[in-house]
């Protein structure tokens, strides 16, 4: 997500560099979920069309607080890259000073004593501002505590309900599981009235997205890969459970290339001065073979099922 919007011309003002097509050239790094695709660019053109609305005079509520947003999906379906992608875009169109996300987890925000929450959640704010605050797993924050024990979470998510209200506050973005963050949502009513654009759901990567994922990741590694892209599907689909696909995603290439590559290594003589970068058909079924198993029963997290793609868009929980 490195792209820059083009410079724009003397004059002229920066939101006008949101064009769709230098748009298009952010959403070239997601692989699939082409309806994700489609929804980022209503999201695009809604931003653009509502700064022109205030540039022709017409009295709008704030930018920034339109946009405070859940997103909802399993790990590896690409979250923390859509959150830069979005800031890029807010940045480009003139909603945010500046192009930058700050990503924040429970470790960050609360404290472990009486009087550290507030401080380490207004820190986190405050680096935000002008930006993105990305607070992933957000559900975290509102986890029953043991018996007995003060839950300082409660008091973490109170600070970020006031910094929402602030004129200056950072476009704060909660992301984690499906299930999760709906009942967070639902269960907090303060940042269930403070967020008021649609959830954004991220389906599960398909066979063709992994096996281009892994394509991506084999490429920027320096190697080659031997199969082709039909053939690559193959070995996904019969070398891996669909647990794994679900609890991995996007993760998969990374360590499918990882043991495929020490699949080579191991038929290479440590004396050959120019040793193969090409990845066989074989080396990708042991990397899949050594793919970890997941260890918790992630059902609950799942999306919900549907006839066709699940929806990207889900309504706010009433």
């Amino acid at each position: 997500m490195g792209a820059q919007p083009p410079a724009s011309a003397p004059g002229r003002p920066a939101k006008s560099c949101c064009s769709a097509e230098w748009f298009e050239t952010l959403l070239q790094d997601i692989v699939g979920m082409e309806e994700l695709k489609d929804q980022l660019r209503k999201l695009r053109l809604e931003v653009v069309l509502d700064e022109r609305r205030r540039q022709a005079g017409r009295k709008m509520p704030g930018a920034r607080g339109r946009y405070h947003m859940v997103l909802k999906g399993n790990p590896g379906t690409g979250k923390t890259t859509v959150a830069r992608l979005i800031a890029n875009m807010l940045h480009a169109a003139g909603v945010l000073r500046v192009n930058k996300v700050v990503e924040a987890h429970r470790s960050s925000l609360v404290g472990e004593f009486v009087g550290q929450t507030g401080p380490k959640t207004r820190a986190q704010v405050d680096q935000a501002r002008g930006g993105v605050l990305f607070v992933d797993e957000a559900y975290r924050l509102s986890k029953q505590g043991q018996a007995g024990q003060h839950d300082y979470g409660l008091e973490a998510i109170e600070e970020l309900q006031q910094a929402m209200d602030e004129e200056d506050s950072p476009l704060m973005i909660f992301a984690g599981y499906p299930q999760p963050m709906t009942e967070f949502i639902a269960t907090n009513p303060g940042l269930f009235r403070r967020i008021t654009y649609p959830h954004i759901l991220f389906p599960n990567h398909t066979i063709a997205s992994l096996a281009e994922i892994l394509r991506r990741e084999i490429s920027k590694q320096g190697f080659e890969l031997g199969p082709d892209h039909e053939s690559v599907q193959k070995v996904l689909q019969a070398h891996t459970t669909a647990a794994q696909r679900e609890s991995l995603n996007g993760g998969v290439g990374e360590k499918v290339f990882h043991h495929a590559k020490h699949s080579l290594n191991s038929r290479i003589d440590e004396n050959d001065m120019n040793p193969s970068c090409t990845i066989s058909h074989e080396d990708l079924v042991q990397g899949c073979k050594a793919l970890p198993h997941p260890s918790v029963d992630s059902s609950s997290y799942r999306s919900r099922p549907s006839s066709g793609h699940p929806p990207l868009f889900m309504p706010q929980p009433s």
